[in-house]
């Protein structure tokens, strides 16, 4: 059966009614209790709680994101904490940490959210929570009161305005220990407004979701130097919209008489209207389930807020997948409506690596002197069922809306008979390199100030929108591709799919969702990164210097195309074998 694809968007929020705080216990357990919740509650998370010796223990999550662990009392402090649920339609893992272990007999309460990770990451000695949790031998040291109340401090210090706004008291508020309801009110409802994105050295991005006006906390900096830089306070307008209500809006969607209700009038996605989609949906409703939405950045004069959504679809043979969907809603007279994304266009624009090396042998990622091609920029896909020979063009916007390049960065031209656009002069890909740095400095200035925006333009349809991007360091790159590559089972990739008759294979190997990112990074860093991890790819079709079977048609090389995708961003590797 056809895998359903079914929205270009978001919808919805399950609702967290979390979990425990402290107080007396039954006996001489000593239970820690907590919630997990991300912007929506980490329902049915796997959580792992990790002791300064390695010992483990580990609890489910409920559908409002609250676990417990029954009894922590034989377990030696500082502990670290993993919680590990699919939201939004992708895998998420999230951090926390506590320094000392609940009074015995009593119950303790360790939570779970972006804030406590983006501390994590602060106390990690590399900036990195994960690489903390697998080296437990460091906790005693990078866990201690001190430096769990200072990264705390700095980092609660940068959104204090929102949280004021919340109406909790900041002298009180401990996001580790402080009990809440994952239910979008009080400290929950810090999720749906502001996101945190630490990055793998550490430094922390908080970025105000409604505005996209970022500020960066550095690991190396003070409570005193995050004051002088704090996020700003959120909109009137956008605090004022009931995120509660989403879950009736979920409940909505469960049928087909619930989902036609819950679509505004002015429903546009990808081109489709309010009875061109529904036509569209209603042919596969019995085979997806909307599970959950996480809000993303809302607009105050719309009253629009984009999102993203869990689809858990179901297939033949008790087949299930999840699928990460984006659909934005509007908050009309006090209740949210499917809104869609506006676009008279369906397209996806996102950032990849690209490396190319030639090698008249099986090609290795430890042998790199013959690399030809190391590219990072945008990949823009715009379907073209209609095979369309008009163009397609993108451009930045900065400043404003409306103030947009007169230089497209990148032009697509539909070719009769191709699936997708390809570029417009070289007629084949849809790749556009971004290598100049100070070109990219701007763009970094601009996004983080929140005044940069894409513009695309088909035919005499257009659509502009805040892009999603992120930034990294040469170091940052360098461990993503270190952990891209060690995940990568080379051995499984499945060589029956090569045929003399095709030119390129696409062999996927999905580790976790991308998200578009442009980078600062060091060439020689990445290519010692890869080289570093001495992985050989499977023979595929290029077991020798004249592969048979691979690409007839081609009287230079074969290519095998590789694509494997890190928590952050995808990675394209291309490995060309030379032909005699």
């Amino acid at each position: 059966m056809k895998k359903l694809k079914v929205l270009s968007g978001g919808i919805l929020i399950a609702v967290l009614t979390a979990c425990g705080g402290g107080g007396s216990s039954s006996g001489t357990a000593t239970p820690l209790a907590g919630t997990a919740a991300i912007g929506a509650p980490m329902a049915d998370a796997t959580v792992t709680l990790k002791d300064s010796e390695g010992n483990i223990q580990t609890a489910t999550a409920n559908s409002s994101g609250e676990f417990e662990f029954k009894d922590v009392g034989s377990l030696k402090a500082p502990f670290i904490l993993k919680a590990v649920a699919t939201v939004g339609g992708e895998e998420k893992s999230l951090f926390s940490a506590l320094d000392e272990k609940p009074t015995a007999g009593k119950s303790g309460v360790i939570n779970v959210t972006p804030l406590t990770n983006a501390i994590v990451a602060q106390l990690a000695p590399t900036g990195d929570a994960s690489a903390l949790f697998e080296a437990p031998t460091q906790l005693a040291t990078a866990v201690t009161a001190t430096k769990v109340n200072d990264a705390t401090a700095k980092t609660v210090e940068a959104v204090k305005a929102v949280l004021t706004q919340l109406n909790i008291d900041v002298s009180q508020f401990d996001p580790m220990k402080s009990s809440f309801k994952a239910d979008s009110t009080g400290k929950d409802k810090l999720f749906d407004l502001v996101k945190f994105q630490p990055s793998a050295t550490g430094d922390l991005e908080i970025t105000n979701k409604a505005t996209g006006i970022a500020t960066t906390v550095a690991k190396a900096d003070t409570k005193e130097m995050v004051a002088a830089k704090p996020l700003a306070a959120i909109s009137t307008e956008v605090l004022s919209f009931d995120f509660t209500k989403l879950k009736t809006l979920l409940t909505a969607l469960q049928t087909k008489e619930g989902f036609a209700a819950s679509m505004d009038e002015n429903f546009l996605n990808d081109g489709m209207g309010k009875t061109a989609f529904l036509n569209e949906i209603n042919q596969f409703f019995d085979y997806f389930k909307v599970i959950d939405y996480v809000v993303g950045g809302c607009d105050k004069d719309t009253s629009v807020c984009d999102g993203t959504v869990t689809i858990k679809n179901f297939g033949e043979k008790d087949e299930t997948w999840i699928d990460k969907e984006r659909f934005p809603v509007k908050y009309v007279n006090g209740a949210w409506k499917l809104y869609g994304n506006q676009s008279p266009i369906a397209f996806n624009l996102r950032q990849v690596i690209q490396i190319q090396t030639a090698t008249t042998t099986k090609p290795k990622f430890d042998d790199l002197a013959k690399a030809n091609g190391f590219q990072v920029g945008l990949q823009l896909d715009v379907p073209n069922p209609t095979f369309k020979t008009d163009t397609v063009k993108a451009y930045f916007c900065t400043d404003t809306k409306t103030t947009c390049s007169s230089d497209p960065f990148i032009s697509l031209k539909g070719i009769a008979g191709t699936e997708y656009y390809v570029d417009a002069v070289t007629e084949s890909g849809n790749f556009i390199e971004i290598k100049d740095s100070s070109s990219v400095e701007v763009v970094k200035e601009k996004y983080l100030a929140g005044k940069l925006w894409v513009k695309i333009v088909k035919g005499n349809d257009s659509y502009t929108f805040r892009p999603e991007f992120k930034f990294f360091t040469s170091d940052d790159v360098k461990a993503i591709v270190e952990r891209s590559l060690n995940m990568v089972k080379f051995d499984e990739i499945n060589t029956s799919s090569f045929t003399p008759a095709k030119r390129l294979e696409m062999i996927r190997t999905s580790i976790s969702s991308p998200v578009s990112s442009f980078m600062e990074l060091d060439e020689g860093k990445l290519m010692n990164a890869i080289k570093d991890a001495k992985v050989t790819v499977s023979e595929v079709c290029v077991a020798n210097a004249n592969p048979a079977g691979c690409s007839a048609s081609d009287a230079k090389f074969s290519y095998i195309f590789q694509n494997f995708r890190d928590e952050f961003m995808p990675v394209s590797v291309w490995f060309s074998a030379n032909k005699p």
